[in-house]
């Protein structure tokens, strides 16, 4: 995220992690009004990210800033191991963003199926992205509960879908972050609406006395 947003990042959960800094005065670059960013570790440095200890050190180290921010947004990398599990069990709601592809489909299935082991199954949400119309990304969550009912007895609820939009991707591949370029297309129409689908569902949309936003 911080090569999407043109950010510097000084610090990140690697130097975190390997105690180079000390939690309570870690101090975000901020990225957008109200939205601050904690960088991942390079792919280099993907071996700290090995074991539910190092998570737990890495939870205990945010939870000074928790009463500073109303989200904080931890984007995991790819697949399912003990890093992963811990932070998704430390987090309220768990979002997995998946395509149409029938391929993609049956990776979010096998996803599923081991997580569904360790985690509840209240908090997972489903977000498809990249949709060529609004019916695609229906079609894809009906097929995915489907397996997932078959052979789970569990379905997870669509929170919302995001188009694809050529705007949008050349942003991205310019590193051009669509919000300064004051993107107003269906996508980020669309992912304006999830976002506020998501806080009223959650009775999340009152105003608090926090103000900001950490993406992670």
């Amino acid at each position: 995220l911080h090569i999407l947003t043109n950010t510097h990042a000084e610090i990140t959960v690697h130097d975190l992690l390997s105690y180079s800094h000390q939690p309570e005065k870690l101090q975000l670059p901020e990225i957008a009004p109200n939205v601050d960013l904690l960088s991942g570790a390079a792919p280099s440095s993907q071996e700290t990210y090995i074991g539910s200890t190092n998570a737990a050190y890495f939870l205990e180290a945010l939870a000074p800033h928790t009463a500073r921010y109303n989200c904080i947004i931890y984007d995991t990398h790819t697949g399912l191991d003990d890093w992963n599990l811990a932070i998704m069990e430390a987090c309220t709601d768990v979002f997995l963003v998946t395509l149409t592809e029938p391929a993609s489909i049956i990776d979010t299935y096998s996803y599923m199926k081991s997580a569904l082991q360790h985690i509840s199954t209240e908090n997972f949400w489903l977000l498809i992205s990249q949709t060529l119309n609004p019916q695609s990304g229906i079609e894809a969550q009906d097929k995915l509960n489907l397996a997932l009912d078959h052979f789970l007895s569990y379905q997870i609820p669509l929170l919302g879908a995001v188009p694809f939009e050529y705007d949008l991707k050349s942003a991205i591949d310019i590193q051009a972050p669509f919000w300064e370029k004051k993107h107003s297309g269906e996508a980020g129409e669309s992912i304006e609406l999830i976002v506020k689908q998501y806080l009223t569902k959650v009775g999340a949309l009152a105003a608090t006395s926090k103000t900001r936003e950490v993406i992670l």
